[in-house]
């Protein structure tokens, strides 16, 4: 409840009419009681219009007149003393100006100069018996570019540095070319392809600083070379020979001829075997008679061994033995003599007794004897 000090005046919404809107909204406010003491505590309210609490409106305001400008009053003439004073110190700041610029232009004609003169200098350094690796590396340290050929030496070794140009100890300009020549070593002699031509080998050759030659005593036999063409050269190919120094081309003479291998005395399986491997084409001749060879071993060939036969003929005819060995039949019966004897090709003539119990005491021809076939062997019986 209110206390007494304060009363509260609640003010309704008063309408217009019927439907009419309501009035303004009004907001409660405290109102002291005349008749009775404040005392602490709410206070009591009062409402008031949201007009009264709105800012009051803008009221455009005419901007104030511009001053107006004072008149200027006319410079004071200065005194000669000030007139001079003031030359002096303009004097002054065009000097200290004009001995900037021409502090700053020495400077920089200075620095021109040096580059000029001193600066873009650049000593090539002496790399001389380095390695190209090292010799490089100093060049780039000294500002210069470089490029880099090789070159034959007998005498520095194979990577080391021969010469620079321009020399070592000559000026030259910043970012200047040197040339570098990196030793070889000794010329080695070429690889080069069997078969080629003779001319293409002599290019080879001195293509890497060594002549070339020829010299029948040294060509060679090649089953796989053409005659004529380039076998191999002398020295070796991946061969280090002095500056200057003769390499033998070495042309073929074409396929070697081949002698004709000895198979006197072996079976006609051995022999043909033995004369194929060595390249040859075995044909069975006419057998004949030899009295150091049995029958079916090879008497000899045709061509004869030890005779070189040229690629195109290759043919070797093999002459076999027919000679029959007399068998030993003395002692034996004559119907086993004769049948022994006629069985290894020969022929038998019995003397003084040719019954078959008969024993045979002599033969004409002895045992182991090689002979003919067809040859008569005569027997002595009793």
């Amino acid at each position: 409840a209110p206390s007494p000090a304060e009363e509260t005046v609640r003010v309704e919404p008063v309408r217009v009419g019927a439907g009419a809107p309501f009035a303004e909204p009004t907001v409660p406010v405290h109102r002291p009681n005349p008749l009775v003491r404040p005392v602490a505590g709410p206070q009591g309210t009062k409402a008031i219009p949201r007009s009264e609490l709105m800012p009051p409106p803008l009221v455009p305001v005419e901007p104030a007149p511009a001053p107006r400008p004072r008149p200027r009053r006319p410079p004071k003439k200065k005194t000669p003393e000030q007139l001079y004073e003031e030359m002096r110190a303009r004097s002054k700041r065009q000097f200290i100006t004009w001995l900037s610029v021409v502090v700053v232009a020495a400077i920089l004609i200075g620095v021109t100069s040096w580059w000029l003169v001193i600066g873009r200098v650049a000593t090539v350094p002496n790399v001389v018996g380095q390695d190209e690796s090292a010799a490089t590396a100093l060049i780039e340290a000294a500002a210069l570019k470089h490029t880099a050929r090789t070159e034959n030496s007998d005498t520095v070794p194979a990577g080391q540095v021969l010469s620079t140009d321009p020399p070592a100890g000559a000026e030259a300009t910043r970012g200047d070319l040197v040339r570098i020549v990196v030793s070889a070593g000794k010329p080695v002699v070429p690889q080069i392809q069997p078969g080629i031509e003779v001319a293409q080998a002599e290019q080879e050759i001195r293509s890497v600083g060594l002549t070339s030659r020829l010299d029948p005593a040294e060509d060679a036999f090649s089953d796989r070379v053409p005659k004529g063409k380039v076998v191999t050269l002398k020295p070796a190919p991946g061969t280090q020979v002095p500056i200057g120094s003769a390499v033998v081309v070495v042309l073929s003479k074409g396929a070697q001829p081949k002698p004709v291998p000895s198979v006197t005395g072996k079976s006609k399986d051995e022999a043909f075997a033995e004369l194929a491997a060595a390249g040859f084409d075995p044909v069975e001749g006419p057998a004949e008679f030899s009295e150091s060879v049995d029958a079916g071993k090879v008497v000899r060939t045709d061509p004869a061994a030890g005779s070189n036969l040229p690629p195109a003929n290759r043919q070797v005819t093999v002459i076999l033995s027919n000679a029959v060995t007399v068998p030993q039949v003395e002692g034996r019966p004559v119907k086993e003599a004769k049948k022994i004897l006629e069985e290894a090709g020969l022929k038998v003539d019995v003397q003084f007794n040719d019954r078959d119990r008969a024993r045979v005491v002599n033969q004409s021809v002895r045992g182991g004897q090689r002979v003919p076939k067809d040859t008569t062997v005569t027997l002595i019986a009793l």
